[in-house]
């Protein structure tokens, strides 16, 4: 069942686009994902075959169905391949002016009026967007959360400009076609989960930094104390620390409360493009070109992504800023993901094996934004 909306666009093919564009691929939907050239357009669709693969080695999703989803997406390198798109979900870069660019450029290419151009941000205003277009009233947030296949969680965000019908919209959308659990929340930073989880990630940040409890210890408390299936800081790493920060400051700016303000080591590692590991192992951090985008709207280089040593994040060997990404993953290396008070006993698979595609259901609580 497509509904309202059987031909849906995704500008921007990396973790999150490709995870957006895969679960509307499986859902039926005439699926074009938009990169910043062929390259990139090529990554993105490895992306998609390798989770598909995945879900079809751990028994999730049948061969031939795997085959018909990757079918059903057009992966291309020109933004005006969202010309004839009914929906149109931006998923590029955390940052304002290049998803502002994104907008206006959506605007004189998507040929219906009435399509919805719909936002992945996790904690920029969907208005400011909204105001790049001349149909502020038909632009909306869609906040999906990674990994996208296995989270049922959307964020449904209506501006002070968007239309009730827009709105009902997506809503049906994500959960009638996609099967998601929608959360309605108003057009302020960090919407509903990003405005209670990133000040909980930050002060777990500050309690390692300042020494307090070592990070095994932070996660451990939190994972078997509270129940978490993995601890904060191991989230952190996950999510990646520039993306904490980027969130982070955004919801500084908002409300300039100092809950929000980020450690002084997100803030240098996000200031220098250095980014935490994804997920467990690895001594070494990468320095991060932006995440791909539609033609012209890619970040700095596009060169090699030189390899930096974490210890030299702060510009001093052996600080407890540099060291935090190589303390997390000693604590995730030492923890399980975690079974506190009413879960069950034993060790908790991994971060991977806890994706839907390696066979296990879908874990409690998000893994980030």
């Amino acid at each position: 069942m497509s509904g309202r909306f059987a031909r849906v666009g995704v500008v921007g093919g990396g973790r999150m686009g490709a995870g957006i564009a895969e679960v509307c691929a499986r859902a039926g939907l005439d699926t074009v994902v938009c990169e910043a050239d062929a390259v990139a357009a090529r990554a993105a669709r490895d992306r998609v075959t390798g989770s598909l693969e995945q879900a079809v080695r751990r028994g999730k999703l049948a061969e031939a169905e795997a085959r018909d989803a990757l079918a059903r997406i057009v992966f291309s390198g020109d933004l005006d391949a969202m010309a004839d798109r009914q929906l149109v979900i931006e998923a590029v870069t955390e940052n304002a002016d290049a998803k502002t660019e994104v907008f206006a450029a959506l605007d004189k290419i998507v040929a219906d009026p009435a399509a919805v151009l719909a936002t992945n941000t996790s904690s920029l205003p969907v208005m400011r967007l909204g105001m790049a277009t001349s149909r502020a009233d038909r632009v909306v947030g869609l906040h999906f959360f990674n990994p996208v296949p296995v989270l049922p969680l959307v964020e449904v965000v209506a501006s002070l400009h968007t239309s009730a019908q827009a709105v009902t919209e997506v809503a049906t959308f994500a959960t009638e076609v996609l099967g998601k659990t929608v959360v309605h929340a108003k057009d302020r930073a960090g919407f509903v989960v990003n405005a209670l989880l990133v000040p909980y990630l930050l002060a777990a940040i500050r309690m390692a930094e300042s020494g307090f409890a070592s990070a095994a210890d932070i996660d451990a408390g939190m994972e078997r104390g509270c129940a978490h299936p993995m601890g904060p800081l191991r989230l952190a790493d996950l999510i990646g620390l520039d993306t904490v920060a980027a969130i982070a400051e955004s919801l500084h700016d908002e409300f300039r409360e100092p809950l929000y303000a980020p450690p002084r080591c997100c803030g240098g590692w996000s200031r220098r493009g250095c980014w935490a590991a994804r997920a467990a192992g690895g001594s070494t951090c990468t320095t991060r070109a932006e995440e791909p985008g539609p033609a012209g709207l890619r970040g700095p280089a596009r060169g090699p992504r030189p390899r930096v040593r974490t210890d030299r994040a702060e510009g001093r060997a052996g600080s407890a800023c540099a060291a935090l990404p190589a303390l997390c993953r000693a604590a995730a290396a030492q923890q399980s993901l975690g079974h506190g008070a009413g879960t069950r006993s034993g060790p908790r698979p991994s971060v991977s094996a806890r994706h839907p595609n390696a066979g296990l259901d879908p874990p409690r609580e998000p893994f980030g934004p």
